[in-house]
């Protein structure tokens, strides 16, 4: 979002770029201070100003503004202005319900006059509800990846996704020097999870580490191994030794209790 936001607001005449977090707060910390240093990296020209949280382009005129969306008055500032760009980070972790209401009513009806878009990232959530849910879950009609673009069959729907994981990072070419800070996080992640003992369908790993949606309702399922290191591990008898006419009679008499 970041990359994308400066490449707009240093090529566009006056570009208009908001970028919302879960609150303002959390922008400030995603975005407004990594926003400084590839602006001093790459010589952006941006100026910025503290009591807006606003970025603006010398030779452009163009102007990112960063904010949070923690009730709907957050979001209401910004009915009636027409952006090139409007960026929701964490889609997931926002209310569904002022989420809709920001893309379809306060900043979607002037989106057009700017050939303008919205950007919704993030990972999943433990909720399954809500426009980035319905955009990005397995089977959704919502959306075309952006990576099958040269494919005959190709039709462009309503959201154009992009997609990738530290893991995909970590195995292109040269990683470690091109991505350290990814691939640091990709190798610790590794760490914690033989640490945590999580299965290849444990809910948190494929949430949180390999970007599919799953609930948490299935979090103590770990994939059964009969041995660690040698040493027996999932080994349980469920009758410990009696007849199964007695362990019905155990279940029913609790079932009666």
């Amino acid at each position: 979002d970041r990359a994308r936001a400066a490449r707009k607001v240093t090529s566009i005449r006056r570009a208009e770029i908001l970028y919302l977090a879960i609150t303002k707060p959390h922008a400030r910390k995603l975005n407004w201070v990594p926003l400084q240093a590839m602006n001093e990296h790459y010589g952006l020209e941006l100026d910025f100003h503290k009591s807006e949280m606003t970025a603006t382009c010398r030779r452009t005129g163009g102007i990112i503004t960063m904010s949070g969306m923690q009730d709907d008055a957050d979001i209401e500032q910004y009915r009636g202005y027409p952006f090139d760009e409007v960026q929701i980070d964490e889609g997931a972790s926002h209310n569904p319900e002022r989420a809709a209401y920001l893309m379809q009513e306060v900043v979607g009806p002037r989106l057009g006059e700017r050939g303008g878009c919205i950007v919704f990232s993030g990972s999943p959530g433990h909720e399954k509800k809500g426009e980035f849910y319905d955009a990005t879950r397995p089977g959704s009609d919502r959306h075309a990846p952006y990576a099958d673009r040269n494919k005959p069959d190709y039709q462009p729907r309503y959201w154009s996704s992009h997609f990738w994981t530290a893991e995909m990072v970590y195995q292109l070419p040269n990683a470690a020097e091109l991505y350290p800070a990814i691939v640091k996080n990709w190798l610790e992640a590794l760490v914690e999870k033989e640490a945590q003992q999580w299965s290849d369908e444990n809910p948190v790993w494929l949430r949180e580490y390999k970007a599919i949606w799953a609930s948490d309702d299935t979090n103590m399922v770990f994939k059964y191994r009969a041995q660690v290191s040698g040493q027996p591990w999932n080994q349980w008898d469920p009758f410990d030794g009696k007849k199964i006419e007695d362990i019905g009679a155990e279940l029913q008499l609790v079932s009666d209790q």
